[in-house]
């Protein structure tokens, strides 16, 4: 027991050192947002509510650790077997503590943070939680 122990505090304090700040929206797949348009299913892209989601929405910040889940040689593998035209995409594995609490398709977003602990997007990536 004393191992696990350890254990959770050696995480907690990898995070604390080499970890960084992400945004965590967490999608209420129960409500529409009012820009959502049930005849042609989709969200106003401009909408600043849902973001274009078509969903009501939460965000976490969550401290993170993250690597590529596809290997550089691997992907290299991938792009040469993929046709002409066809989108080769690697994915990314985050490390959080437990009481994150994600579930599939809330969304990691990853951004940069201002001095007033505001976030911004910058192009850092947006990943769909899938497992």
């Amino acid at each position: 027991m004393k191992l696990n122990m350890d254990l959770a505090r050696e995480f907690e304090n990898i995070l604390r050192d080499f970890g960084h700040d992400v945004l965590v929206l967490r999608t209420d797949r129960k409500l529409f947002c009012s820009c959502y348009n049930e005849v042609t299913q989709e969200a106003s892209r401009e909408c600043p509510i849902c973001l274009g989601l078509g969903w009501t929405f939460t965000a976490e910040r969550h401290t993170t650790r993250s690597q590529e889940a596809i290997g550089s040689t691997q992907l290299a593998r991938v792009l040469n077997d993929t046709g002409i035209g066809s989108v080769a995409v690697s994915d990314r594995k985050y490390f959080f503590l437990p009481n994150m609490k994600a579930v599939e398709k809330d969304l990691i977003v990853e951004v940069e943070w201002d001095d007033f602990g505001r976030p911004t997007y910058t192009d850092g990536g947006i990943w769909a939680i899938t497992n």
